[in-house]
């Protein structure tokens, strides 16, 4: 009997069930001048473990991002260069002070963010150095990222999902399910 963790490790004829996720999550393609956007709706996704916030920016583009915990619809968030350090903002981590609570971590300048997503997750600036920004991430690891990766501020929402037991043999199963 092949157990379901082997089927997927093993890639070939499990598929995760990715027609039912909500989309792709990304930063917006930066310009170069500061962009203004409007939250405009929290949802939940099945393959994420945090609420996302879509948003909406000034020429049209739309971004699905994690969203950050004192976040609401409506609210205003800024994307650029020199942008005030609040809750929701995106800013490139080479503007962002030593010791500012970070999520949604950029590996590589463009990627979209692939570091820190998890519900009630957070990584933290540490400094600069020779390579580039030092983050320490919530394993207590340090790595260094390049000074044009963006970052959003503040703590990823949704951080006590984990607190509330299953109770049930059932609710465990039904919740793996839609996960795949």
């Amino acid at each position: 009997m092949v157990l379901i963790q082997q089927r997927r490790g093993k890639g070939s004829i499990y598929k995760a069930p990715s027609h039912r996720y909500f989309g792709e999550l990304s930063y917006t393609n930066f310009t170069g001048e500061n962009q203004e956007g409007i939250v405009l709706d929290l949802v939940n996704s099945v393959g994420h473990t945090a609420p996302l916030m879509v948003v909406e920016y000034v020429g049209g583009d739309l971004a699905l991002l994690p969203a950050v915990e004192g976040i609401r619809v409506g609210q205003s968030i800024s994307m650029g260069e020199k942008v005030p350090i609040e809750s929701g903002n995106t800013i490139r981590i080479k503007d962002v002070p030593a010791g500012t609570i970070v999520s949604n971590v950029e590996r590589v300048p463009g990627d979209g963010g692939k570091l820190v997503r998890t519900s009630g997750m957070f990584a933290q600036v540490i400094g600069k150095e020779k390579k580039g920004i030092a983050v320490r991430l919530p394993s207590k690891r340090k790595i260094v990222v390049h000074k044009n990766c963006f970052v959003t501020i503040g703590t990823v929402a949704g951080g006590g999902r984990t607190n509330k037991p299953f109770v049930k043999a059932g609710n465990k199963f039904h919740a793996m399910k839609a996960r795949g």
